[in-house]
């Protein structure tokens, strides 16, 4: 997880970015004095443009940490902010955020907030590394509830008495949605299980093991493919992630500890997810497209690497197609393995066409 601040977000009709002192006009016209906006919200509707002056400083002082987060939702068509989404509370030890949100009634039932809230949900869990996002609203507001289920989060319970906001104390519903369910929703190649690969029905439900693995291509235009001598197994690069780390960060390390070269452009190729139920175990791999840069260093393996006899192999594409296709698949684990690479490979297939 890596806190990179308000960064400028866009989508196919807003511009997501940090409030600057211009924006107080705007502000206090479009949302902050209207009672109906505010009328479940922890603060009151401002009665001058000076109290709106006073909280866009203290946003736009905050904007010098990394971990500030605080958006103008900007219409591409108006030019102007008609309401706000930010951080409301974080926990880094955790790996979470919560999200409030607000809109100018003017652009209520619009699908505004949805877009904008997707847009977050994309930003931390793809760029920042968290593995949690959730918000709350009081149920007297459905439509604050009906946003966040657009964008694929999950009602998690409602604690009765738990908060005050402009209507005294409420009750508060909170959704949530996991990196591991966002990407699956978002990004899924295939889900793999055993009725699928072994012809049983035993499903895990152990938390998945993350893992970031890649199709690395050089610049003479060969794949790159992890080969276990012991085994007699190919795959493709990458392993598993380390605490606190996000998706590329991981895939960063894991192509350089295994394939000896250092990452140039990277693009996601998708997810696959496995839950093989007669190993107790569930895995959630990340898949890029690499470009290879810096290569022929050292590989940086462990000892046990070393002892299985773990090399890099660069083939043709073809190649590596037979290779991955072809080998023994007569272990329950290596079926996976060939499936999820292969879900990969035709990710990578459909990129060329």
């Amino acid at each position: 997880m890596k806190h990179l601040g308000t960064k400028e977000l866009k989508t196919p009709r807003l511009t997501l970015r940090p409030f600057v002192m211009e924006d107080a006009q705007a502000m206090f016209d479009n949302w902050a004095s209207d009672p109906e906006v505010t009328k479940f919200l922890t603060w009151p509707a401002h009665e001058s443009l000076e109290i709106t002056k006073m909280v866009l400083e203290s946003w736009v002082f905050g904007y010098e940490s990394p971990n500030h987060y605080q958006w103008a939702i900007v219409p591409h068509e108006d030019g102007q902010p008609i309401g706000g989404i930010s951080v409301v509370a974080s926990n880094d030890e955790a790996q979470w955020v919560e999200i409030g949100y607000c809109i100018g009634s003017r652009w209520w039932g619009m699908g505004i907030m949805p877009e904008a809230l997707k847009a977050v949900l994309a930003f931390f869990f793809e760029e920042v590394g968290m593995l949690r996002v959730q918000a709350c609203h009081d149920p007297r507001n459905p439509n604050s509830g009906a946003v966040m289920r657009k964008c694929g989060m999950t009602y998690e319970g409602t604690l009765r008495q738990a908060a005050r906001n402009n209507q005294g104390i409420c009750d508060v519903s909170y959704y949530g949605i996991l990196r591991a369910e966002y990407d699956r929703g978002s990004r899924l190649l295939c889900e793999l299980n055993d009725a699928k690969l072994l012809g049983t029905d035993a499903v895990s439900t152990n938390t998945p093991r993350l893992a970031a693995r890649a199709v690395v291509r050089n610049h003479a235009g060969l794949i790159a493919l992890s080969y276990v001598g012991k085994y007699d197994l190919y795959s493709l690069p990458g392993g598993g992630m380390e605490d606190g780390e996000a998706p590329e960060e991981a895939l960063r390390r894991e192509i350089r500890e295994e394939t000896g070269c250092t990452c140039g452009s990277i693009t996601p190729l998708g997810v696959v997810y496995e839950n093989r139920g007669s190993q107790n175990f569930v895995q959630q791999s990340y898949y890029f497209l690499v470009e290879a840069d810096r290569e022929g260093q050292e590989l940086e393996l462990t000892e046990k690497e070393k002892q299985n006899g773990t090399q890099v192999w660069w083939v043709t594409l073809e190649e590596a197609y037979r290779l991955i296709d072809t080998q023994d698949v007569t272990m329950d684990n290596r079926k996976f393995v060939r499936a999820r690479d292969l879900a990969a490979r035709d990710a990578y297939r459909r990129r060329l066409s």
